[in-house]
């Protein structure tokens, strides 16, 4: 395909080329546009008068979520927290095989053989899913892997849509998919035995209706919703029968606005610029407080871009990461009320929803790939995740999490999550310790420039404002003659020579030619911190910026160089640099990193 560089008319957006763009603030919705929910009639008495599910909802309830370890309803249905077998599927009459150790080589297994058993390929555009925290677990394709062994333990009948959106059980002993892939009507739905691969229930397809959202209700039930009515069917799995349903306050129901607690008596649900728990027994829900910003459609904005909700292990609190209008991370206590308001890294890997998930102890979240520890508001530790993952980090329990590192995007390995040295360094840090990075102590610009293409000091303007921001987060301050120093050197070329075409609308993917021809800009950016007396920097990263091939503006020299000095800015506040380097090269560096 022939490169080229587009001008859009006034009145589109064109989003062709390469760069990470700043997200767009959604369109506000009509309500009125919005589909009427259709009627949908409740099963026979004698089932709905033995069913823990309600039909109706909208009653309000000040109590949104169930009070820890406080039994909530009568319903006879197992929960999560109940303990399971160490090893995922012991057959009847067998000894189940003892998994090995992370930290022990294996007696008569050749070393190579041994490192190869613990990562495991993701071929093509094979589906990769797992559960919550402590499924022992996880589906690659058709393939089911246990997540201690990396062997394979099962294989579903079929082979899931490379677009579905697969969900296991707490205990990985089941698995739900789609027929069709995300976004398409009329898809049945089917649960798997994880360990025969044989079909525990067909849930038949609807005409018109759309399975955005399927969710396990423990291990004995399946909750079916969609887009076109507010209704969530309830699936009994060992009978095969619909048993009742869960209505939210919605008016539809979509993936990644509906979130159920562990044990499966409430639900949290997005109703456009509202956040409510509701009680699936009752149908009575709360609203949550109202979160700040999110730009000029208030906290509609905030929820429009939420890439991530998760009740904690106990169902007593509601996380949420939004990008709008900035990275964040949103909890909620149990009267409803928000108890933290955090910015958090944006995801670095390409393709895959963002992922958020609870530490099992509750003590912090893994988001985006990071551990953000919930007493220092700071993220402790951070996955190196390969460009292009097949996947985005997983954890699988308080100390291990499951990704594509380093370079390697398509294999997905373990990786320790260091906390005894993290603990120690927090330790160290809140003691002051001699470090040359560290909270709260002064760090110095050191700007090298060549090639630059523009007013210079327009450019160490902008590139130093961007510094002292990203510094600032980790609260660090900026002074002249600190001893510590922050170097970014960056040297500016040119880039390709593309012809120029205009296009009309979003529609028009060709564009008019209009004769004319433009440079792209690259940057080769080396950002280094120095310490006061050092022969080699103390820390260094590689970051490459290039021009964007898309403007809404006028294509010319300032304006090109422009969008290459905007691609180098949200790299710089992207990053993942350290807040905490200690003199004592025996305490670990925070955040630490996960590879």
């Amino acid at each position: 395909m022939t490169s080229r560089l587009l001008l859009a008319a006034a009145l589109f957006v064109t989003a062709v080329g390469c760069g990470k763009k700043p997200a767009p603030e959604p369109a506000a919705a009509d309500p009125e546009e919005q589909p009427r929910p259709r009627n949908v009639n409740p099963p026979p008495s004698g089932e709905r008068d033995s069913s823990p599910f309600a039909w109706v909802s909208g009653e309000r309830d000040n109590t949104p979520f169930p009070k820890p370890a406080q039994k909530t309803d009568n319903t006879p249905f197992p929960q999560p927290g109940q303990k399971t077998d160490n090893t995922p599927f012991p057959q009847p009459g067998q000894k189940p095989k003892t998994a090995p150790s992370w930290t022990e080589d294996e007696p008569g297994v050749p070393k190579d053989a041994r490192a190869a058993r613990r990562s495991i390929e993701v071929k093509g555009s094979e589906v990769v899913a797992f559960g919550p925290p402590g499924c022992p677990v996880m589906l690659v394709g058709q393939q089911v892997y246990d997540l201690k062994t990396f062997e394979p333990v099962g294989q579903l009948a079929e082979k899931p849509d490379q677009n579905s959106r697969p969900v296991l059980t707490h205990d990985g002993k089941m698995l739900a998919v789609t027929e069709k892939g995300q976004n398409q009507s009329d898809s049945p739905v089917f649960v798997y035995a994880t360990d025969t691969g044989k079909t525990l229930l067909t849930v038949p397809a609807v005409k018109g209706a759309t399975p955005d959202v399927i969710a396990f209700y423990g291990t004995t039930h399946l909750v079916v919703g969609g887009r076109e009515s507010p209704v969530m069917n309830v699936w009994e799995i060992a009978t095969g029968k619909r048993v009742g349903g869960l209505t939210t306050p919605n008016r539809q129901v979509r993936h990644g606005e509906i979130v159920f607690t562990p044990d499966g008596s409430h639900f949290a649900a997005i109703m456009n610029d509202k956040l409510a728990v509701v009680n699936g027994k009752t149908g009575k829900h709360a609203v949550m407080a109202t979160p700040s910003g999110g730009g000029p459609l208030g906290a509609r904005g905030v929820f429009a871009w939420v890439k991530g909700m998760v009740f904690s292990p106990d169902g007593s609190e509601l996380a949420l990461f939004s990008i709008n209008p900035s990275p964040r991370l949103l909890v909620w206590n149990p009267k409803g009320q928000i108890v933290l308001d955090a910015a958090v890294p944006l995801p670095k890997w390409i393709g895959t929803d963002a992922a958020l998930q609870w530490l099992p102890d509750s003590s912090g979240w893994l988001v985006n790939g990071a551990v953000f520890d919930r007493n220092t508001k700071r993220v402790v530790a951070s996955a190196r995740v390969a460009f292009g993952a097949a996947a985005p980090p997983y954890l699988v329990d308080q100390s291990r999490v499951v990704g594509a590192f380093g370079n390697e995007s398509r294999k997905l390995r373990a990786a320790e999550i260091p906390w005894p040295q993290i603990r120690e360094s927090l330790k160290a840090m809140a003691a002051k310790a001699d470090a040359d990075l560290a909270p709260g102590r002064p760090v110095a610009l050191d700007l090298r420039l060549t090639g630059v293409g523009g007013n210079e000091a327009e450019t160490r303007a902008a590139l130093g404002q961007a510094l002292t921001a990203r510094l600032w987060r980790d609260g660090i301050p900026v002074a002249a003659q600190a001893p510590t120093v922050l170097r970014l050197k960056l040297a500016e070329m040119p880039g390709d020579t593309l012809p120029i075409y205009a296009r009309q609308s979003p529609f028009d993917f060709r564009g008019a030619d209009t004769g004319r021809k433009a440079t792209e800009v690259k940057g080769a950016a080396v950002l280094e911190l120095w310490a006061a007396g050092a022969a080699a920097p103390v820390w260094r990263e590689a970051l490459n910026a290039g021009s964007s091939r898309s403007f809404r503006e006028d294509i010319n020299d300032v304006t090109i160089r422009k969008s290459m000095l905007e691609d180098l800015g949200r790299q710089l506040d992207d990053l993942t640099m350290p807040y905490f380097l200690p003199k004592n090269k025996a305490t670990l560096a925070l955040p630490a990193v996960i590879d």
